[in-house]
């Protein structure tokens, strides 16, 4: 069992998040959130890879923390189809998964952000965690992207991954800017109520999980037409 979140008695595993948001983004597709500019297949593949991070924070017993996973899921989002996005969809696809947890703080201030604190984790992952991911993946998406991603996990190391976020993170400043910026913050947008919605049943509704929610309802009353 792979968890997408645990907390004492409660918990939800990572196909059940999955399937979840996944049942979002279809009533986003015709939302006033959607943008004629996107791809279905590539947002699909960005909600089922925002939270695959936190396989590398798995462990048997206690409560779990994932901090830093999304940076996790968004190099490995990077490492499985970085060869069939171009040009700057490259960065459009991969900013919601970097970003997803924006509100916190990714760089450092007075204390370690979340991407440098990534750096004093070592990670391994264990090969029966790596086949329970590959079960779920497999419901998901093609094998071959299925290999590439245990491939990229089983090889993970969190220098690599924080220096590689690094780079990501000042190309994207760099082009966000006109159409791209405006497609980035809807997906943006999207990736956070998708997680959102398909994380309900994990506990109290918070203050930010209203605003989602409520936000979330406005957007479904017509389709965009930009």
């Amino acid at each position: 069992m792979i968890y997408a979140f645990k907390k004492g008695d409660t918990y939800q595993t990572l196909d059940e998040h999955i399937n979840e948001c996944l049942k979002t983004l279809k009533k986003i597709e015709n939302s006033k959130l959607w943008s004629n500019d996107f791809n279905y297949k590539f947002v699909r593949r960005v909600v089922i890879f925002h939270d695959v991070g936190k396989v590398a924070f798995q462990k048997e017993y206690g409560d779990l923390s994932f901090v830093g996973h999304e940076f996790i899921s968004a190099y490995v989002f990077w490492e499985v189809f970085e060869d069939e996005l171009i040009g700057k969809d490259k960065l459009l696809y991969t900013f919601p998964i970097i970003f997803h947890h924006h509100a916190m703080r990714i760089k450092s201030g007075k204390s370690k952000g979340r991407l440098e604190r990534l750096k004093d984790i070592q990670i391994i992952i264990c090969e029966n965690t790596l086949e329970e991911l590959s079960k779920i993946l497999k419901n998901f998406v093609e094998s071959k992207y299925v290999s590439r991603t245990v491939d990229a996990l089983r090889n993970i190391n969190t220098s690599t991954v924080v220096d590689n976020i690094c780079e990501m993170i000042d190309e994207i400043w760099r082009t966000f800017h006109g159409n791209f910026a405006k497609n980035a913050l809807k997906l943006l947008l999207i990736t956070i109520i998708c997680d959102y919605e398909g994380s309900k049943n994990r506990g109290i509704q918070t203050s930010f999980g209203k605003v989602v929610e409520d936000f979330f309802k406005y957007s479904l009353l017509q389709r965009s037409i930009i």
